[in-house]
Order: C-alpha cells, then structure tokens, then sequence
C-alpha cells in the first residue's frame, strides 16, 4: 500500500494506492472535510488506507509512504510530540495489530508518484484529468 495525503488553502486530501500481489491495483483519493495539517492529511490516508484493507480481509500488508516523519513515527523510530498526531498515531497502531504482519518504509517521492498526485486531486490542487497520465509499472 502506498499512501500519500496533502494540504492546499483549499482542502486537504488522501491518495492511497493498494498494489494486489496477484497483479492489478486500485486507486483512491479523497477529500478531507476539517482543518488538517499536512502531516495529519498524511496520518489519515495511513488510516483509510489500513481500514479499507482490513475491510478487504488482508492479513499482511507493506505500507510505503514519502512521510519520513509519519513513517518514523508509525514505526516507533520517533516520538510523537504533537497531541492530535499522538491520537492518529494510536488509531494507526491499533489498526496495525489487526493484520498478522506489517512491513513500514519510507520511499521517495518519486517512488509514491501516483499517491502523491491522487492525494493532490482530492485536495483540489490537481485536476483529475492528470490521473489518465499516471501508471504503475
């Protein structure tokens, strides 16, 4: 699962990727209504991502995020110092211990392009027509 999530002066917004291991993949990306920082916009697409897997009966997922601080922080590698991120960072963990094994890395933007731009379609920054632009090799 690649995530992504973004905020503009308009909304904010989640990109979430989830690659099938069979092949094939789906894409979503919504709107966030709230004020959201960019790094909650992040948390929130970790978690609709991770509920719509547990919703789909997946045991095992590797999430991939250009969030180094997220990442970091899902990982236990940083602490969370801001009260709100604490809270979103619990929700993670407690949707985590549902899947029977959990594979956290940070990659590169260049790497979570595809999030990255759904992310930016559902925070209106983008135009949706990008997105017929975009593949997964």
């Amino acid at each position: 699962m690649y995530f992504d999530g973004s905020r503009t002066t308009i909304k904010a917004g989640v990109g979430i990727v989830l690659i099938l291991p069979l092949g094939g993949a789906f894409h979503f990306y919504f709107s966030l209504d709230g004020s959201f920082t960019n790094n909650q916009a992040e948390y929130e697409a970790l978690i609709v991502g991770l509920e719509l897997l547990i919703n789909m009966g997946v045991h095992s997922v590797h999430i991939k995020g250009d969030s180094q601080l997220v990442i970091h922080q899902v990982s236990g590698e940083f602490r969370c110092q801001n009260e709100f991120m604490l809270v979103l960072n619990d929700i993670v963990q407690k949707l985590l211990r549902m899947f029977d094994h959990v594979d956290v890395t940070f990659v590169p933007r260049f790497w979570n392009a595809l999030a990255d731009n759904l992310t930016q379609v559902g925070s209106w920054f983008k135009d949706e027509m990008i997105l017929q632009q975009l593949t997964i090799e």
